[in-house]
C-alpha cells in the first residue's frame, strides 16, 4: 500500500535482510547518523517558516479552506472524541484520521490551483540511498515528474503522545527523502503532530529547523468557530506553503 507508484530511486533502492528499520533504532542511534540531538534542533517561529516558504494559492482561496475544515474537524471530534493523551481509548488510528481530513482536502485543492501533480501515499516506505536504513512513514505527499520519478514532498508522523520516537522518525525520513530527491538547492518538509499539537520540521540537506509547537484544536471548537479560524489554523498556511516548496529545487520556484 502506497508504494503502488514507486519513483525511479525506490525502484532501485530496496531495502534488504541487513537494512536497519528506523523504529529499530534507540534515540542515541538516531542522534549519531543525524549528527544532532532530537532536542537540540534550532528553534524558529511559524512566521519565519511561512516567510521562507512561500505558496502561490489566494488568500480567499485559503480562507475557505479554513472554513471547510472547521466543519470537517468539528465531525471528527464529535465521531470519534476530543483527542487526550489521557483518553485510554484514544490511539494513533485517531491521529491519522485526524491528519487525513485536514490534510487530504488542502493536498488536493492545492493540485488544482498550483498544477503541480502531488498525491498523498500512505505506508510509504523509504529507503536510504545506500540501503543501509529503512522506514514506513503513515502519510508521505510525493510529487510525481513523470511516470518513472518522485520527488518527496513532506511527510508527517503521528503519534499518541508527545515522544522522541515520532521526531526521530520524522528526522531520519527526511534525511533519506531528502538524499533520495537528489536536489541541492532545496527543502523537505516533516510534520510532527499528537492531534492536538503539531510542530513542523525543515531539512536542507545539512542542516534541521523546527517550529515552536502550535494547536489545531480546542474544547468547545464547534461552539467558536471564528475563534477557531482566527487563531488555530496556521496549519492550513503551512500546508499550502509546504506543498509548494517542499521537494523543488528553489531556483525552479515560480511565485505568482
Amino acid at each position: 500500500m502506497g508504494d503502488d507508484y514507486p519513483n525511479e530511486t525506490s525502484k532501485k533502492r530496496k531495502p534488504t535482510s541487513n537494512s536497519t528499520s528506523y523504529s529499530n533504532m534507540t534515540i542515541a542511534q538516531a542522534e549519531e547518523r543525524l549528527n544532532i540531538r532530537l532536542n537540540e534542533v534550532p528553534l524558529i517561529s511559524l512566521d519565519e517558516m511561512l516567510a521562507t516558504a512561500k505558496h502561490t494559492v489566494k488568500k480567499a482561496d485559503v480562507d475557505a479552506m479554513k472554513e471547510k475544515l472547521h466543519e470537517r474537524v468539528v465531525e471528527y471530534l464529535e465521531g470519534e472524541g476530543y483527542p487526550a493523551e489521557a483518553n485510554p481509548e484514544f490511539k494513533e488510528s485517531n491521529v491519522s484520521d485526524l491528519v487525513l481530513i485536514i490534510v487530504l482536502p488542502i493536498v488536493t485543492d492545492s493540485k488544482r490551483k498550483t498544477g503541480r501533480d502531488i498525491r498523498l501515499t500512505r505506508e510509504k516506505k523509504i529507503v536510504s540511498t545506500d540501503n543501509t536504513f529503512v522506514g514506513e512513514q503513515e502519510f508521505v505527499v510525493m510529487d510525481r515528474i513523470k511516470i518513472t520519478e518522485q520527488k518527496f514532498v513532506c511527510i508527517m508522523e503521528g503519534k499518541r503522545v508527545s515522544t522522541g520516537e515520532g521526531v526521530k522518525q520524522c528526522l531520519l525520513a527526511l534525511k533519506d527523502g531528502w538524499e533520495n530527491n537528489n536536489l541541492k538547492d532545496s527543502f523537505l518538509y516533516g510534520f510532527v503532530t499528537t492531534g492536538e499539537h503539531r510542530e513542523v520540521y525543515r531539512y536542507n540537506g545539512t542542516s534541521f529547523v523546527v517550529t515552536e509547537k502550535f494547536s489545531v484544536l480546542f474544547r468547545g471548537m464547534d461552539k467558536d468557530k471564528k475563534r477557531w479560524v482566527e487563531n488555530y489554523t496556521v496549519v492550513v498556511d503551512l500546508l499550502y506553503s509546504v506543498l509548494s516548496d517542499g521537494g523543488i529545487e528553489r531556483k525552479d520556484m515560480v511565485l505568482r
